[in-house]
């Protein structure tokens, strides 16, 4: 329950502040903290131009963070695919060395857009809108292989840490 006191409103881990812009406008900042044993282990704060998406954020977050190891999931290192690739050649040159195709295509995808993306925002349909885009006349009318080779590399690179591990299913 929010309560109202000079434009503050509190629940169990969110504070929502009420703040005036220079331009006269108000804005409202939902600050969520977390402590254990007085020492705040997670932080974070979003700021609406509306009272009600803010409420309505931080219930929702409110409701994630309660879940078991969600401030685990929440604070834990994020990779971009870029990390990623760089990563893949050492750990899959050990059993044998990389073609020139495969280190042609890996270097494509580092220095293409997916490469800056983030493992946390990586899905099975952002995948398959990059291999359309690699087909396409923009993205170089790679051959029909070698989205097939994107895959299944990238489902390589699933069996490291995060949240990518359930991204195995793109097989």
């Amino acid at each position: 329950m929010y309560q109202s006191k000079d434009d503050v409103y509190q629940s169990q881990m969110a504070t929502i502040r009420t703040r005036k812009k220079a331009d006269g406008s108000t804005s409202y900042l939902v600050q969520i903290r977390i402590n254990r044993d007085k020492v705040t282990v997670y932080q974070e704060s979003q700021t609406f131009a509306r009272k009600q998406a803010a409420v309505a954020w931080a219930k929702r977050r409110e409701t994630e963070l309660a879940e078991p190891s969600a401030i685990e999931r929440a604070t834990r290192e994020v990779h971009t695919v870029k990390q990623m690739i760089d990563r893949y050649p050492v750990e899959a040159e050990k059993a044998r060395p990389l073609g020139e195709t495969k280190r042609r295509t890996l270097n494509a995808i580092k220095n293409s857009y997916l490469g800056e993306k983030v493992d946390s925002v990586i899905s099975q349909q952002v995948l398959v809108d990059y291999a359309l885009w690699r087909m396409s006349p923009e993205g170089g009318r790679s051959s029909r292989r070698r989205p097939a080779m994107i895959l299944r590399t990238w489902a390589r690179c699933c069996r490291w840490p995060g949240q990518l591990g359930a991204m195995r299913s793109i097989r």
